[in-house]
């Protein structure tokens, strides 16, 4: 896959459909955390519910 700590982009939506040959149909933006220590990193400051 790859060795990014972190990935920002565009949602992907339908993804079956893409991968069957349709154009991509994109939402909103979407993150994604792919090594331990990114995500450990976000969790130490991020702040409770209010």
């Amino acid at each position: 896959m790859h060795g990014y700590d972190g990935v920002e982009g565009p949602l992907l939506l339908k993804p079956q459909r893409f991968l069957a040959g349709d154009p991509a149909l994109t939402g909103g933006p979407q993150i994604s955390f792919h090594m331990s220590d990114a995500l450990a990193l976000l969790e130490r400051f991020l702040e409770p519910e209010r």
